[in-house]
């Protein structure tokens, strides 16, 4: 039974009951119900209104994503927030010039603090910075350049505040994220803010940003359990981006449960050096899932960093780049017997060799391949082989993504007539070439197409009319369709004759149909 099916008994089992016979219900069932009702916020409101009971387990997952969801509105939000600081904490931002009402002065009926485990800093900034805003509006009839001074620093009082509530001895955060942007000429807050800071609990760490420095040396201190990080280099001139690997390498070290890494670099400039790796080989017994985007491999030894790691089962590289000093031999050395899912996008070519190695070596425990390679004739050729060794091989893929061209498509044919087969998403690159033979293939590539596919993406240029030949031979009802030539006019003829022409009256959303769907 469905997630879908599953609220839609619910909701007839409730309207069959009374509502003295619902209430009855044990708190650990209500779990259970409330769980599959958490992205439902309509119905997680209702559920608060029905006894104590009801809205004491129905509040911590209207509140695990606070931010996320703005409800309730951020100004109102931060108004609960600012309500469960202590009595110390009011105090000192009342002397700071800040309003609290006296309806805030008193604390809450719920801790509310302590329902959130997922923390964004730049969301929990920028509802404070509009809450400071809205309070300073209320006494002024207008906003000076002076005035805007004294309401960020407002804000930075309240945001800090908020850390010390979140951080605090009891803290419940296991997510946070360090994407607070500022820049370099800002003031930086002094390091004794996280003295006393809690951050033991984090299992998931994004860092973005050092404007919040204050918690940098008690995540390295305390944070030895963290089981997924991500560290985001931005291109950004003038602002605060993460680059101290040193850090970053004490920090890997530390780590006893690191299951997930990503790492990506989007400055091209001044990137990441290839030492940047060399921590993840102390990690090799837990990590399983690797995600690189703009990070060098100049030699061997950057090489083999990524290689020891052998209990990989998702490796994801886009836009890495290899020096001479690799060889094409090590990386077909290197052994993921339990890898699942592999992505190679807009990188060197050592990298699809490793595709085609991997195909080889562990076809059984393969569930998706995704090689989107730059265009030349090098990576064409390379596009051939992992083709080739899919119909050699015959790994059950559910999701499949290659460079077509059209002495390719015999192979792919073969693949979706394998015994087996259980393709679900299926997405097709140009080879960077004219393929004009291609649009008289379309039509009898639509008759092979497996009836378990549900998402097709297309990144080849192709007409209306063969791809209206295309939809006509196939017996399968897709999910959701992409071409990216049709993108800016998918809603015009003749390209909309051919969507609804292929729909009929099913009653799908034309906007959420026309969508590349690649996860």
């Amino acid at each position: 039974m469905s997630a879908l099916q599953r609220k839609k008994s619910l909701f007839r089992f409730f309207g069959r009951k009374r509502q003295s016979h619902s209430a009855r219900l044990p708190a650990d069932c209500l779990y259970d119900i409330f769980n599959l009702l958490k992205d439902d916020i309509k119905s997680l409101h209702s559920c608060i209104l029905v006894n104590r009971l009801w809205c004491e387990t129905a509040i911590p997952y209207l509140w695990s994503h606070p931010f996320k969801r703005s409800t309730p509105p951020a100004p109102s939000l931060i108004n609960i927030l600012v309500a469960c600081l202590s009595d110390n904490e009011k105090s000192v931002l009342i002397q700071n010039g800040i309003k609290i009402s006296s309806q805030l002065k008193k604390s809450p009926t719920f801790d509310y603090a302590a329902f959130i485990p997922n923390l964004g800093l730049e969301s929990l900034y920028s509802s404070v910075q509009n809450w400071t805003m809205r309070q300073s509006v209320k006494r002024r009839s207008s906003i000076s350049s002076q005035c805007v001074s004294e309401i960020n620093n407002n804000a930075l009082s309240v945001y800090y505040a908020l850390c010390r509530l979140f951080f605090g001895n009891n803290s419940t955060i296991t997510s946070l994220k360090l994407d607070r942007p500022t820049k370099l000429s800002s003031p930086v807050m002094d390091d004794n803010l996280g003295v006393d800071l809690s951050l033991q609990n984090i299992k998931n760490l994004t860092i973005r940003y050092t404007s919040d420095q204050f918690l940098f040396d008690p995540l390295l201190k305390q944070a030895e359990t963290i089981e997924s990080l991500s560290v985001i280099k931005s291109s950004e001139a003038g602002l605060r981006n993460f680059e101290d690997l040193q850090y970053l390498s004490s920090l890997i070290f530390a780590q006893s449960k690191l299951r997930s890494f990503s790492l990506m670099c989007y400055d091209t400039v001044n990137g990441f050096s290839p030492s940047v790796l060399t921590p993840l080989a102390s990690q090799a017994d837990t990590l399983v899932s690797l995600n690189l985007h703009g990070i060098p491999f100049p030699g061997d030894s950057s090489i083999h960093a990524l290689t020891i790691c052998t209990n990989l089962e998702e490796l994801d590289i886009r836009r890495c780049t290899n020096g001479p000093g690799c060889q094409l031999d090590q990386i077909l050395l290197a052994d993921f017997p339990n890898l699942r899912k592999v992505k190679i996008v807009e990188s060197s070519i050592l990298w699809g060799h490793l595709i085609s190695s991997i195909i080889q070596k562990n076809p059984i425990d393969l569930e998706e391949v995704h090689y989107h390679p730059w265009e030349d004739e090098e990576h064409d050729s390379l596009s051939i082989s992992i083709i080739q060794s899919i119909t050699k091989y015959q790994p059950k893929l559910k999701k499949f993504g290659i460079a077509l061209g059209a002495d390719e498509v015999p192979s792919l044919i073969e693949i979706f007539n394998a015994p087996g087969c259980k393709l679900e998403s299926l997405s097709l690159f140009s080879l960077g070439k004219q393929e004009c033979d291609l649009d008289k293939i379309w039509p009898e590539l639509g008759k092979h197409l497996p009836n378990t596919l549900k998402h097709l993406n297309i990144w080849i240029f192709i007409g209306a009319r063969p791809m209206n030949l295309f939809l006509k031979n196939t017996k399968v009802d897709l999910d959701s369709l992409y071409i990216d030539s049709w993108f800016e006019d998918y809603s015009h003829p003749p390209y909309i004759n051919v969507l609804c022409d292929y729909l009929k009256d099913r009653p799908i959303d034309m906007a959420n149909f026309f969508t590349p769907i690649l996860n």
